[in-house]
């Protein structure tokens, strides 16, 4: 018998024992998992449902949790059109369970203060415009990344 196929046979045996449904596939060096667990980051969804700009700084977004694990947001990035960009890397956020709604108050410019990281042009956003378009991303302590457009 063919080294390669004792390999594969061997392996196969041993996840047949084990019950994990793990192969080794020596021909193509793969990993397969058949029966592994959905990693839980791929398990976090969301839909933004509303947002209200409650001044030139500062936005909140409604946020509700579509799927089955509780979540809990611990950082935030706000972008303008041009690339500009404020981020927030140590945030107390919502904690939103399976189908509940949350309220995530983002801020920038003078309302974020010490808290936000600015990377952009000097300047050129320090505020929420009338009629600017803003890209939000919400990060989980999973580490996914939710994003989201809003319109002043």
């Amino acid at each position: 018998m063919h080294s390669k196929v004792k390999i594969l046979i061997v392996a196969i045996a041993i996840a047949g024992v084990a019950g994990t449904g793990v192969a080794w596939g020596v021909e193509q060096g793969a990993f397969v998992c058949f029966l592994c667990p959905t990693p839980p980051n791929q398990l976090e969804k969301s839909s933004l449902v509303s947002f209200l700009f409650n001044s030139p700084t500062n936005v909140t977004l409604s946020v509700r949790n579509t799927g089955p694990l509780a979540w809990y947001l611990v950082s935030y990035r706000v972008y303008d059109g041009s690339g500009n960009q404020y981020n927030r890397t140590s945030w107390s956020g919502p904690s939103i369970s399976p189908n509940s709604l949350g309220n995530a108050t983002v801020t920038i410019g003078t309302s974020c203060g010490n808290n936000c990281i600015y990377q952009g042009t000097q300047g050129a956003f320090s505020q929420f415009n009338t009629g600017g378009h803003y890209t939000v991303d919400l990060k989980t302590s999973r580490d996914t990344t939710f994003t989201f457009q809003v319109t002043d």
